[in-house]
């Protein structure tokens, strides 16, 4: 592999920010599970477990952030 080449694939991946691609549908998830939370018929174990997915989410895009950081480092 080129220098040149290894240089574009950082400026990529430079280019590349995960969490402003995933702000919009957080912030759609996050109103959903406003509505549900805050919603007057309550189903506790479903809408605990819809947070919890939330969660999971937000989660996995942190890890994910992560791993496209380890990455450029190794690169």
């Amino acid at each position: 592999m080129k220098l040149s080449e290894i240089v574009a694939y950082l400026n990529l991946l430079d280019s590349i920010k995960s969490d402003v691609a995933c702000r919009p549908a957080m912030r759609n998830l996050e109103a959903v599970l406003e509505k549900v939370m805050t919603h007057p018929i309550q189903i506790t174990t479903t809408a605990k477990e819809l947070e919890r997915n939330y969660q999971d989410v937000l989660s996995a895009i942190d890890t994910y952030g992560r791993t496209l950081s380890a990455l450029h480092e190794r690169l």
